[in-house]
């Protein structure tokens, strides 16, 4: 529990400098993201063995980490730089069926049954 909410503090802060950094496509900055989403969802997965564990702050922090990455990979797209363009694309089509997921399970329509939503997506991986 305590690795968990170490490394959430720090992750949290490191989105903090992405999103001031928002204007720059960045290979390192796409890695961080795509990090952060697979922390995120193994926290889901193991997230029920912790007393304290929020299902919600985890779920709402991979969500806009999602749609953060997804927001890169349109811009990239337009790239002119076709060797900056695949190394940041090149897991495009995971963290695209994630949103895809969420998207099919109904998290904009049903936000109050994040975790189950989240539980699912984790598990369809």
């Amino acid at each position: 529990m305590e690795v968990y909410h170490f490394t959430a503090d720090r992750m949290r802060q490191l989105t903090q400098e992405l999103i001031v950094q928002a204007g720059k496509i960045c290979v390192y900055r796409v890695s961080a993201l795509e990090k952060m989403i697979r922390f995120h969802l193994a926290s889901i997965h193991f997230g029920e063995i912790f007393d304290q564990w929020c299902a919600e702050f985890n779920t709402e922090r991979l969500v806009n980490m999602l749609f953060m990455l997804d927001d890169i990979y349109e811009k990239t797209a337009k790239l002119e730089d076709l060797e900056l363009k695949n190394e940041i694309l090149k897991n495009k089509a995971e963290f695209t069926f994630y949103l895809s997921v969420l998207g099919k399970i109904g998290l904009k329509q049903n936000p109050e049954n994040s975790q189950i939503i989240a539980i699912r997506l984790y598990h369809t991986v």
